[in-house]
């Protein structure tokens, strides 16, 4: 990877070219099918300046003199086009994208069609959008820099039909994260979750993005994996001239910047967001095979631990940090026009959140009990480093090879501060004070290898190619988390019981969540293999017809080992006659910085120099360490899909059809073991055939009418398979797996319709039905206390209708020429979604249908942007809202916990100062309400404070300002 990415930085030494003068760029567009077109002759009028458009109908007019040009396009079989009225400026590059019409004669005298440079580029990019065949959703690079969003996760929630959870996880069309698949520049991403079939958008800096797309309609050439949308990621293209930006911006949360902030001992690489391995378990620490030593044996082996558990308070917490730097270079090697593009981004932020935590037992006929209340402060460091190098040369002008390649490290280092009540409503109470130490690493590597051919302008056939390695790693060195309790007498006026100093609660032995001195670790390492191939061929035997068949195939191999180790501090004990040996129970109120130390662990006097407290002298002993690791605390998994597909496209006047087969043939092993150490192996191999049909009518020049049928599936993941159970101390909730787990099969269907106007306006609307078959949901165990598995349902049915609609001020008052207007633009998206999940035959779950968890009713995202080009002053304003959803599937002894709707306003105040440097204040989340999540007793569909629902959490993470500069080289 190094030697690549050394050999790239020398490319990019020797790309130059010169901007003395001026460039006009551009795209020539097949009005008819919205498709771009190479072979087109574009020639500036009025000299000998002349050049061909490439494999992508692009175009490139070097080192034309200040001025106002005009060119002329022709192409055999359509008419001719002059575009007038370009501007030439000193040093850069005007961009006109050209739509041409098919030739209604084939007299050599036939008329030249004329428009204005700035009315054919925007019906251009009108008849792109038009002529896409799948039902879509996407928010582009510009929109990007006008919102107050750092990184993917915050970009997806304003994409009409979606939503965001737990700030990292993408919800489309109201399905949980499960139902969506990844891609990131046209390949598959593997999942970040060690816990979940999810991907982490956090990962992905916004400055390194280009555009984010949401395909929500199958065609044969997809993955067929899906049921929401899937998610196309797509980092920074071949730039189209020379260029160089620095960026950094530091921000202000009311809550956190400046207040109290706790840490531990910190690692030296902690700044760029990786562990130096202080935080590991020691390297001489033996295997799991020590829980059948003796307890002498095994508090030597305590001795070996790092004692590193004191916290530290730092006085006040610094101010949010981002950096990013994106250099973009395009030329001409060995005479090939080449490109590349180069960002690095960096982003630190320190985070507090307060949050209250309850649970309670239900009654029948009376008011629930409050089991618990717990108050939790949470300390958060993030670190985001990513990078990015995608370089492309074009090979003659019809072929074009990339090699594009991220890499990204996030990581958050946690610690948690607990205080509360435990077993709320006993007269004496457990009152507990507890802490945990959490720090989780990823990394992603990415690289991906494509070509792109066209075999001769004359067959206009099309090959197209690319092989793609992913890399992921997440890494949780150690959980540490501590436990003291202490009673407290609930009724004041009994005097026979007094309160005790808080001690740890350390067991005799064994682990529990309910105890101090536990370690966790685990290491989660997952490769993607992945590689495709079609080819496009054109079959235009009728004139009026035009028409082509796509052929591919695709193959995937992924790889996960994932290891868990569980460890537990335990009383020493040893059970001697002649020599007993009694705990220091004095050691269990010590402090956290110092109950662990080496001369704590094991005997610590010898039963002749011990103390007398009976008869018998005793001696005095301290720690042990246990090994709590089961067996299925680690899996490994692996799994291979072949695909081949056959998609046939056929355009007849106003009509656009899109249909075929994909034929997906997935295996897959899951090795692990059972509670009780049987082993449990997973291996089913299944084929699907995923037929669909797209098919588009133009009612006019400006207006489509969508209808779309596709079959999908939903397989399981490896974790929602492995019976690992991982306990979050987060939530309280206690998570495994299900080796009996069945894919879902979902049919679809989609009727839309949409309008294009000038300006970038639109307004669509989609009706939308999903009928699933064994649908794979989380849900609560009935027999179990918060503990959370994964189950199929039978029958479940999701449907909706969303409504987008973007306008210009200047083009719905048709003052084209009033420069306020023509800068104002409003947009909203609307979603209302319903769902039916038939719980006919489901043990214990309490209610005969219920909604799909993760769903939301409706899903709100509009606002304001202003944005004056000649000055370059720009005002945007958006709210996003969603409406209560099912966080955690309850059953009939447990009601479901829902997730409150909130209301979430951001804004941004942007400013070009000397032509180079941009100003940037951005508001996020100006409410700043709470996170709220419980249970709706009454069944109201709202939650009631003072109605006697059971507030399970409430969390708060303030509100946050931040203040960037952008120089531009």
């Amino acid at each position: 990877m190094q030697k690549a990415i050394l050999s790239l930085l020398f490319i990019v030494a020797i790309v130059q070219i010169s901007l003395s003068q001026g460039t006009i760029n551009g795209t020539v567009i097949d009005k008819k099918t919205g498709e771009t077109l190479p072979g087109a002759t574009v020639t500036l009028q009025g000299s000998t300046v002349a050049t061909v458009t490439d494999l992508d109908g692009k175009f490139s007019l070097y080192k034309i003199a200040t001025g106002i040009y005009t060119i002329q396009i022709n192409m055999m079989g359509f008419a001719p086009k002059i575009v007038k009225e370009i501007t030439v400026f000193d040093k850069k590059i005007s961009t006109i994208n050209v739509v041409l019409e098919e030739s209604k004669t084939v007299d050599i005298n036939e008329v030249v069609i004329e428009a204005s440079a700035k009315r054919e580029s925007m019906n251009a990019m009108l008849i792109q959008q038009k002529n896409r065949i799948a039902v879509s959703d996407g928010i582009s690079a510009e929109a990007i820099k006008k919102t107050p969003d750092k990184n993917a996760g915050d970009i997806v929630k304003r994409i009409s039909g979606t939503t965001i959870q737990d700030n990292k996880f993408v919800i489309v069309r109201g399905l949980n994260d499960r139902y969506n698949y990844t891609m990131l520049n046209g390949n598959p991403l593997p999942s970040t979750e060690s816990d979940r079939k999810a991907f982490s958008f956090d990962l992905f800096p916004a400055a390194l993005l280009d555009n984010i797309t949401i395909v929500k309609t199958a065609t044969p050439d997809m993955p067929g994996d899906f049921a929401g949308g899937i998610v196309t990621i797509n980092t920074r293209a071949i730039p189209e001239n020379n260029s160089q930006s620095i960026s950094v911006s530091s921000g202000y949360n009311n809550f956190s910047t400046g207040k109290k902030f706790v840490t531990y001992a910190r690692g030296k690489y902690d700044k760029i967001g990786i562990d130096d391995g202080s935080r590991e378990l020691p390297t001489n620490l033996p295997d799991t095979n020590f829980r059948s030593g003796t307890a002498t044996e095994r508090s030597e082996i305590a001795k070996k631990m790092n004692n590193n558990w004191a916290l530290n308070t730092i006085q006040k917490a610094a101010p949010s940090l981002n950096f990013q730097y994106q250099l973009a270079r395009v030329g001409k090697v060995l005479n090939n026009e080449t490109g590349l593009v180069f960002a690095l981004t960096y982003a630190n932020s320190y985070n507090t959140q307060s949050a209250t935590r309850n649970d309670f037992t239900e009654q029948p006929n009376a008011a629930p009990l409050k089991d618990f209340q717990l108050n939790d402060i949470n300390y958060s460091n993030q670190v985001n480093t990513g990078a990015v190098l995608n370089l492309a040369t074009k090979i003659g002008k019809y072929n074009q090879i990339s090699f594009k390649n991220l890499y990204t490290i996030n990581s958050d280092d946690k610690v948690i501060i607990r205080e509360g009540i435990r077993d709320f409503s006993s007269d004496i109470q457990q009152l507990e004070k507890s802490s945990v130490r959490w720090y989780t690493e990823n990394r992603l590597q990415s690289n991906q290898l494509q070509g792109e051919h066209l075999l001769g302008i004359k067959s206009g056939i099309k090959l197209n190619w690319n092989a793609s390695y992913n890399n992921i790693t997440r890494n949780i060195p150690s959980i540490k988390r501590m436990m003291y309790t202490t009673d407290h007498i609930k009724n004041t006026e009994d005097t026979t019981y007094l309160d005790r100093p808080y001690a740890a609660a350390i067991l005799p032995s064994g682990a529990s969540p309910n105890s101090g001195g536990n370690i966790f670790s685990a290491k989660t390492n997952e490769q993607l293999m992945s590689g495709n191939l079609d080819i496009t061929i054109p079959l235009n035997f009728i004139k009026k017809i035009k028409s082509e068949i796509k052929i591919g195939c695709a193959y995937q191999q992924r790889n996960r080992d994932f290891k868990a180790r569980h460890l537990s501090y335990n009383i020493y004990k040893i059970n001697n006659r002649k020599a007993p040996v009694a705990f220091a129970e004095s050691l269990l109120y010590m402090s956290e910085d110092s109950i662990f130390r080496p001369e704590n662990m094991g005997q610590l006097t010898a039963y002749e120099a011990a103390t007398a407290t009976t008869p018998k002298k005793k001696g005095l002993s301290g720690f042990t360490l246990d090994e709590a690791t089961k067996l299925n605390d680690s899996y490994s998994a692996a799994s291979s899909l072949q695909a081949a597909y056959a998609m046939y496209d056929i355009r007849l006047n106003d009509w656009h059809l899109v249909t075929g087969t994909r034929m997906e043939k997935y295996n897959q092993m899951v090795n692990s073991f059972a509670d009780d150490g049987t082993p449990v192996g997973v291996n089913t191999t299944v084929i699907d055939w995923l037929p669909s049909a797209n098919l588009v009518y133009s009612l006019n020049e400006k207006t489509n009418l969508r209808t779309a049928f596709y079959k999908t599936v939903s397989r399981p993941e490896y974790r929602e398979l492995a019976p690992f159970g991982f306990f979050d101390f987060t939530t309280f909730f206690s998570v495994r797996g299900n080796p009996l787990l069945q894919r879902a099969t979902i049919n679809n269907y989609d009727v839309r319709y949409e309008w294009f106007g000038q300006f970038n306006q639109l307004f669509s609307t989609s009706i939308f039905y999903k009928d699933f078959t064994n649908a794979i949901e989380q849900v609560s165990v009935p027999s179990e206390s918060r503990t959370i598995d994964y189950q199929n349902i039978a029958n479940t049915k999701n449907y909706g209708i969303e409504v987008e609609g973007r306008i210009n001020a200047g083009a719905v008052t048709k003052m084209y020429d009033n420069k306020f207007l023509t800068s104002l633009s409003a947009f909203a998206n609307l979603a209302y979604i319903q769902s039916k999940v038939d719980l006919t035959g489901v043990k214990d779950a309490g209610a005969a249908s219920r909604s799909l968890q993760g769903q939301s009713p409706y899903i709100i995202n509009c606002g304001l942007q202003y944005f004056d080009t000649e000055k370059q002053q720009g005002l945007s304003i958006s709210v996003n809202k969603i409406g209560r959803r099912i966080f955690l599937v309850g059953n009939v002894g447990e009601p479901s916990i829902y997730e409150n709707p909130r209301t979430v306003i951001d804004a941004q105040v942007s400013k070009t100062f000397f032509k180079h440097l941009e100003i940037k204040i951005n508001l996020k989340d100006i409410l700043a309400n709470n996170y709220i999540f419980y249970q709706d007793l009454n069944n109201n569909g709202k939650y009631d404070k003072a109605g006697g629902d059971n507030l399970m959490n409430s969390l708060y993470n303030g509100r946050t300002i931040s203040l960037g500069a952008s120089w531009k080289f």
